[in-house]
């Protein structure tokens, strides 16, 4: 069976997987669970969420907003229909397809106040490494602090040779 191999996982099965799955190799065997209802959401949003990116992604450039935005709209007015909640704000996203990039207080001359924006995304997750060419750890988390609530965790793995000055410098 193409694309999956001896191993664990964790995917819910479709028709075509399920298809695929007939065609094992003998040494092979299938061990198969029910859905844990705790899990439903989870693993279900997993799926179409894999689903929805491949068909918007699969789009044009020109086209991709456009068909993604209302792709999203017919998919929420299908959930709208099958499970009514009375006190849901409606969450289709509005044409041509825009995203919200900040909340900006005014300063006391008026002007709208400047949070700069991280080099990445804020949806993104990235291992910065400090390498050349690539972000570094201190200006990323520079640009970062201001836009930010809370920190949680920051966290460096420190080589020897980057503290030996230090403890040198100590003695």
């Amino acid at each position: 069976m193409a694309g999956y191999g001896r191993g664990l996982y964790e995917v819910l099965v479709t028709e075509a997987l399920a298809a695929r799955l007939q065609d094992l190799e003998e040494r092979l065997q299938v061990l198969r669970d029910n859905l844990r209802p705790a899990e439903a959401a989870d693993r279900i949003a997993l799926h179409l969420a894999q689903l929805i990116e491949r068909a918007v992604a699969g789009g044009s450039d020109e086209q991709r907003v456009a068909v993604g935005v209302a792709l999203a709209r017919r998919l929420i007015a299908q959930i709208d229909d099958h499970i009514p909640d009375v006190d849901a704000a409606p969450e289709s996203p509005i044409a041509p397809g825009t995203v919200l990039r900040a909340l900006l207080a005014r300063l006391p001359d008026g002007r709208p106040e400047t949070i700069p924006e991280p080099l990445i995304p804020l949806l993104d997750t990235a291992l910065l490494t400090n390498a050349p060419g690539e972000p570094r750890v201190g200006s990323q988390v520079l640009t970062e602090i201001h836009s930010t609530d809370r920190i949680d965790v920051v966290m460096a793995f420190i080589r020897r040779s980057g503290i030996a000055p230090l403890v040198e410098a100590l003695r």
